[in-house]
Parts: structure tokens; C-alpha cells; sequence
């Protein structure tokens, strides 16, 4: 009889033994496989085309070869399928979209995420594209064409997350792929600072903007990690305005930040010297830093933190002072008015992009 025709009942006993067996099957390691392959029978039993399709995935060479990770990709292709119900919105585009699904394709075939060990890290990168998809922010992007660009850089960051287990990163990927950031892609060389930045935070916006000539799946995923962590932490710690102590201390938390994001530990002496003079020491105009520079040769109490840092570091062993001992040497050398207590340079700040 056509498995179409068949009564309800004889449908759902046949679908039920269906499970068991999937249930019982020794070579299904991964659970997300078994969970699977267990909803996409239940869920669309009476068609002949989807459940032949649900037996060649599952008596694939991937399942069959009793590695977790190969069954669940294979577990992915089903969870995508666009006959499944409960598959999520952003999966189904994912699935339907050929570039999207070829930017999966292309992490999938990464070496470096093949190399992910345990299977779970490879999960994370997959779960946070999907994630990402379902956002505002790149539902905008895709409908300006930059969607594949997008998922890319997020796949990347994540990748390099999941690779090296750091924390700072881990937070900073979070953040965009829940959409608690908002990004965006533009090619409008006028708002970054140099053509070769890969971005820039907007504040007003909770935005974390990439320079699209410069940022996607392709760009070293070192100076990705770094420069997104930078650029969260802006956002993590609210604006300032230039040239004010406030402002020194949100730019050295932010590279403080990113540097951990790159490495996994803060910046080297020879970094915060270079960062020192960058802020605050040189005396070259025409920089984003022109006010704190400013502000160095007008403020005594600012220039002795500012001195303070740079002979720390130069010492042997060098004493490199984080962000938070910098905002409290700040906070202690600064003018004492009335109605300055409480405010940016009184509060600990975020150091790890945590939400």
C-alpha cells in the first residue's frame, strides 16, 4: 500500500518503532544526531519524500562512522531541512540562501574547524552563525547584500574563539551573535580613522561598525579578534569625550582589552610605551588623540599618571598596570571639585566585554 494511503494509526505505530530503532542504534553518538532524526520522523512521517531523505542521511557514511562530528553535520543538514517545523527562521534561510549555506560549507571545511577538539567547540561556531542570522542587524545587512560578508566575520571570530578558549573573545562574540550589539558593514572610508582600520564603535547606536573594504571571512582572524573586542569594550563601558581622562582611560581599557582578546594576556611593556605616546606623550597634531595630548601638557595630575605608566614600564622587571589600577591613579590625581565623585572614573569598568 502507498505509505501515503496508510491510516493514521498504522502511520504513527510504524513511526514510533522508527524511533526506537533510532534510539537503539549504538552507531548514533552524537545526541543532537539522534534528537534529530527522531524529530524529523515524527514530524513529517506521512511524506515519502522527506522520510526517504531522513534514511539516506541517516545510513550515510557520516553517521556510520561513529564520529560525533560527522553525524552532526549530517544532524545539521536535517535541523536545517525546510520540511521540518521545528527548524528556527534564521536555520531555514540559512539553508535556503546559497550563499549563506556556502559561507557554513566553507567553515565546515576549514581546517582549523575540523581541528576543533571536543566536537562541543565545533557546535559553538555553528550555533553562533545561526544565532547571528537571527538578529536584526543581519537582517538589515542581508537585505543590502552583505549578509554572507557578515556571517563570515562572525564565523571567524567565533572559530578563533572556540580555538583558543578565551574568555575575553568568547564574550565579545556572544554579544554580537545574541544581537545585544548591533553591527553593521559600510564602505564610507570618511568615518574610519585610517582606510586600513577593519572598524570603528558607533556609541550612539550600540553599533560595532566594520570597514567593509577591509573586513570578512578572509582577514587574519588575530586582528579580527582584536579589533572587535577593542571596539565592543567601547561600547561595554559608555562614550566619553575627547580629551579628558575619562577618554584615556576608555581607549587603554579598550586596548588593554583587545590585546587580550589576540593573545590571551595584556599587552607587552614595549606595547603600552608605544600606547603611552599614542595617547599622550607626542606632540604631533593631527591625530584622533590630539585633545588627550592636550591635556598631558596642560593637566600635572594627568601628566604624572601618564609618566608614572611609562617609567613602570621601562623598569626591569617591567610593571605594567591594568586598566582598572590606571582608572583608580586617575581618579585619585584629578581636581578635586565639587560634583566630580560618582562619576566614569569612580566606577570599575569592564575589562572582558561581559553583558
Amino acid at each position: 500500500m502507498d505509505r501515503l494511503r496508510r491510516p493514521a494509526a498504522d502511520r504513527s505505530i510504524d513511526c514510533a518503532l522508527r524511533r526506537a530503532e533510532i534510539r537503539g542504534d549504538s552507531n548514533i553518538r552524537s545526541p543532537e544526531a539522534r534528537q534529530a532524526l527522531e524529530r524529523a520522523i515524527s514530524r513529517r512521517d506521512g511524506n515519502a519524500e522527506w522520510a526517504r531523505q531522513v534514511r539516506e542521511l541517516s545510513t550515510s557514511q557520516d553517521f556510520r562512522a561513529r564520529d560525533e562530528a560527522l553525524q552532526e553535520r549530517a544532524a545539521d543538514r536535517i535541523s536545517a531541512h525546510p520540511d521540518v517545523r521545528e527548524v528556527g527562521g534564521a536555520q531555514r534561510e540559512l539553508a535556503n540562501n546559497q550563499g549563506l549555506s556556502d559561507e557554513l560549507r566553507q567553515m565546515r571545511a576549514d581546517p582549523a574547524f575540523q581541528g576543533l577538539r571536543p566536537p562541543d567547540r565545533q557546535r559553538a561556531v555553528i550555533n553562533d552563525m545561526i544565532r547571528f542570522a537571527e538578529t536584526p542587524s543581519f537582517r538589515e545587512m542581508e537585505r543590502q547584500g552583505r549578509g554572507r560578508q557578515a556571517l563570515g566575520i562572525i564565523g571567524n571570530l567565533s572559530l578563533h574563539a572556540s580555538s583558543t578558549g578565551n574568555a575575553v573573545e568568547r564574550n565579545t562574540v556572544d554579544s554580537l551573535a545574541s544581537g545585544r550589539t548591533n553591527m553593521d558593514i559600510v564602505d564610507n572610508q570618511t568615518l574610519f580613522h585610517s582606510p586600513d582600520d577593519l572598524a570603528l564603535a558607533h556609541p550612539d547606536s550600540n553599533t560595532l561598525v566594520f570597514n567593509g573594504r577591509r573586513a570578512n571571512s578572509q582577514s587574519p582572524r588575530d586582528d579580527l579578534a582584536e579589533i572587535a573586542a577593542h571596539e565592543v569594550n567601547h561600547l561595554r563601558n559608555g562614550p566619553t569625550t575627547a580629551g579628558t581622562a575619562e577618554r584615556f582611560l576608555d581607549e587603554y581599557r579598550a586596548y588593554w582589552t583587545g590585546r587580550q582578546a589576540r593573545g590571551g594576556s595584556g599587552p607587552s611593556a614595549a606595547a603600552i610605551r608605544g600606547q603611552m605616546e599614542n595617547l599622550a606623550t607626542d606632540q604631533g597634531r593631527g591625530s584622533p588623540y590630539d585633545g588627550t595630548r592636550d591635556r598631558y601638557r596642560s593637566d600635572p595630575g594627568f601628566r604624572n599618571v601618564v609618566d608614572r605608566l611609562v617609567s613602570d614600564a621601562n623598569r626591569n622587571p617591567p610593571v605594567l598596570h591594568d586598566p582598572e589600577e590606571v582608572r583608580q591613579l586617575l581618579a585619585a590625581a584629578r581636581p578635586r571639585n565639587p560634583g566630580t565623585a560618582g562619576g566614569y572614573l569612580d566606577r570599575p569598568g569592564n575589562v572582558d566585554n561581559h553583558n
